[in-house]
C-alpha cells in the first residue's frame, strides 16, 4: 500500500470513529539525523481534542507542563478502535 493511501485511510478512519468529522492535529516527524536513520524515515502523529463523541479533551496541568498528551484509553484499545474504523471506510 502506498504511503498516500495509508495516510488517507488513517485520516478517514479517524473521521469514522464518531458520527461527525473528527478534528485533529497532525505532526509529521522526519527521520533522525544521526542515529537510527535507516530504521525510521517518516511518521505521522495525530492527536484530537475529542475524548469521546460528545466530550472535548482538556490538558491537565501535568500534561501542559511536560508537553505530553495523556490518552484516556490504553494504546491497545485505541489501536483496535482505529483499525476497526479504518476497515469500515473506502479509499
Amino acid at each position: 500500500m502506498s504511503s498516500r493511501r495509508s495516510t488517507c485511510g488513517s485520516l478517514r478512519g479517524v473521521d469514522a470513529l464518531y458520527d461527525s468529522p473528527t478534528p485533529y492535529i497532525a505532526a509529521w516527524h522526519q527521520a533522525p539525523v544521526h542515529v537510527g536513520r535507516d530504521a525510521v524515515r517518516l511518521h505521522l502523529e495525530l492527536t484530537s481534542p475529542r475524548r469521546a463523541a460528545d466530550k472535548l479533551k482538556f490538558l491537565a496541568g501535568s500534561e501542559a507542563a511536560m508537553g505530553a498528551w495523556i490518552g484516556d484509553l490504553p494504546p491497545e484499545t485505541a489501536a483496535t478502535r482505529l483499525r476497526t474504523a479504518i476497515e469500515g471506510v473506502s479509499l
